[in-house]
């Protein structure tokens, strides 16, 4: 499974077109796995860097109530170049998800915190496998992580709703909301004052959003 690039030339045309809910919000889905399976690129960063997408971000943020956040996340981007911004995001991202595990780290997978023990490999890892499969889909040969890694949870989100798969995007959506919310109090903690702070918040807030009845709505009949 690719995790894809997000188009966002197209992201703020297909969340306002008719008729292509489950096709937009894919986009925005791989949009946050993109952040949490590596450190983004320049060029990825650039892509965030445009008008067009801070347009996005404002509608984005008015439609989540969440315009706190997307400002956060708006001003981030203005104030770095896509170099500087590069550099920032890589320490971040290795001293919170990829660094030696320690008291300041954030486990980004699902097992970790699936009881008290926080081991991997554990039920969320085989269920993982099953839903994937489901889909008909698989972890890249050069992606090294545990399908119950976030960013591969939300590429796996992404192509449910690529699918219009309603029974898959339920369970993922329920699934994410549980556990994302307790990685999330860790990385408020340790991490509030990076980027990924006010990013995890939104992607809960956007996550509950989420609504099978809007996704799946039949568009009613045009004169």
């Amino acid at each position: 499974m690719t995790i894809v690039k997000s188009q966002f030339k197209q992201l703020h045309s297909e969340l306002l077109a008719f008729g292509q809910e489950c096709q937009a919000q894919s986009i925005v889905v791989d949009w946050f796995s993109r952040f949490f399976i590596a450190p983004p690129s320049c060029q990825f960063i650039e892509g965030c860097q445009t008008t067009h997408f801070y347009e996005f971000l404002k509608i984005f943020g008015a439609s989540l109530k969440a315009q706190k956040l997307t400002n956060i996340i708006a001003r981030t981007f203005k104030r770095h170049s896509s170099s500087e911004l590069e550099r920032l995001l890589n320490q971040q991202y290795v001293a919170l998800f990829d660094g030696p595990k320690g008291l300041y780290t954030v486990n980004p997978y699902e097992s970790y915190y699936y009881d008290v023990h926080g081991r991997l490999f554990q039920q969320p890892y085989i269920e993982m496998l099953s839903l994937m499969e489901a889909l008909d889909v698989s972890v890249m040969s050069s992606c090294k992580e545990p399908p119950d890694h976030l960013a591969i949870e939300l590429a796996t989100l992404a192509e449910a709703l690529r699918q219009e798969n309603i029974t898959s995007i339920s369970l993922m959506k329920q699934c994410l909301i549980k556990w994302v919310s307790k990685m999330n109090e860790i990385l408020q903690q340790v991490g509030s004052l990076t980027f990924y702070a006010p990013l995890l918040e939104l992607l809960i807030i956007y996550l509950s959003s989420l609504d099978l009845h809007v996704l799946f709505e039949k568009p009613s009949a045009q004169n």
